[in-house]
């Protein structure tokens, strides 16, 4: 490593931080890995190696670390990354704050993340704004169906976690529709039941394997932003599987480049009920649908793709070697990055 390297690393890195992070970071872990036959490190290696990446940062020209799937209201409570970000030239691959819906969020608040923890996340993104690579999840280009027609068995899916407004999608849409209704308590079922394997490998196959399943025999999907009301996978995995996708109207959503009847069909299952949405299929006839999945097809192959954040993020590594990279966010569905010279 020298002064004219960039330094790319994992959180993973700052798991011998303290007992504390290693504790919790296995216990996390082994929820989804059997760390038993992995040989999980011990405390004093990852102390050890947690050094070594230290080090590696204060040499470093620049620090790029990869939060893709990091929640950012857990990075607030992490005061070792956070005096790390304040003591050395550190960006973050990370949702932006763009990509975040605070306002639609607070309709449903969860108990870990009540209005403190939102002026916290605001506080961290006024702070380190330009440092973040705002570069949300991509797709690989086999995970966009060729096909535009879904094959259309459950007319109404919801994949992913019970968020209340899934939860209030189920009751007010799915119950008047006997299999979508059923189906999609058997799906829940079933993840819980995928959960408890206890070999890692077979169960997250099996678990990307049902949702997949899933989302390709509906006709419409639904899905919501995730705990803190931010752009999640869904939002792409969906409309990539040839289902039409049903959302709230999220701010993010038009900032990436998805546009309501263009891409996606608006719909809050927490202020609307049944009528609005059935108003607005009716309105689109099976070509309309087509075409929506059409259109979503080639923003994602465009934007969303895993090809597509490759360019992105050499634009901003480019920007970040010549120490002329002050942030970046999406803007009608372009990255846009700032610079000296560029847009604020």
């Amino acid at each position: 490593m020298s002064s004219e390297d960039i330094c790319l690393i994992t959180p993973f890195v700052f798991i011998g931080s303290s007992l504390e992070v290693y504790e919790q970071t296995k216990k996390h872990l082994t929820k989804h890995y059997n760390l038993y036959k992995l040989k999980f490190p011990t405390f004093e290696q990852c102390v050890d190696f947690t050094s070594v990446a230290v080090n590696s940062i204060k040499v470093a020209m620049a620090t790029v670390i990869t939060l893709q799937d990091y929640d950012v209201h857990a990075l607030v409570r992490q005061p070792f990354i956070l005096n790390l970000l304040r003591e050395n030239n550190i960006y973050l691959i990370l949702k932006g704050e763009e990509l975040y819906d605070f306002e639609f969020h607070k309709k449903t608040l969860q108990k870990d993340i009540d209005e403190s923890v939102i002026v916290e996340i605001k506080n961290f993104f006024n702070e380190f704004k330009t440092r973040i690579i705002s570069l949300p999840h991509a797709l690989f280009q086999s995970e966009i169906n060729q096909n535009t027609q879904s094959f259309d068995f459950i007319r109404y899916s919801i994949p992913g976690v019970n968020y209340l407004p899934r939860k209030n999608f189920k009751y007010k849409v799915c119950s008047v529709n006997t299999t979508s209704f059923w189906i999609s308590l058997l799906y829940q079922l079933s993840i819980k039941l995928m959960r408890r394997l206890p070999f890692s490998e077979l169960r997250i196959f099996l678990l990307r394997k049902i949702m997949d399943l899933y989302i390709k025999h509906s006709k419409f999907s639904f899905t919501c932003g995730s705990t803190a009301g931010y752009f999640i996978r869904k939002f792409l995995e969906i409309p990539a599987a040839a289902s039409v996708m049903i959302c709230p109207e999220y701010k993010f959503l038009k900032r990436l480049g998805f546009n309501k009847y263009l891409n996606y069909i608006p719909f809050d299952p927490i202020e609307e009920n049944l009528e609005n949405l059935n108003t607005r299929l009716q309105k689109n006839s099976q070509l309309d649908f087509i075409e929506i999945i059409k259109n979503t097809h080639r923003l994602l192959q465009s934007d969303h793709s895993i090809s597509a954040r490759t360019k992105q993020l050499k634009k901003a590594l480019f920007q970040i070697e010549k120490n002329d990279f002050i942030g970046s966010f999406w803007e009608d569905g372009e990255f846009i990055i700032r610079t000296n010279n560029g847009p604020k």
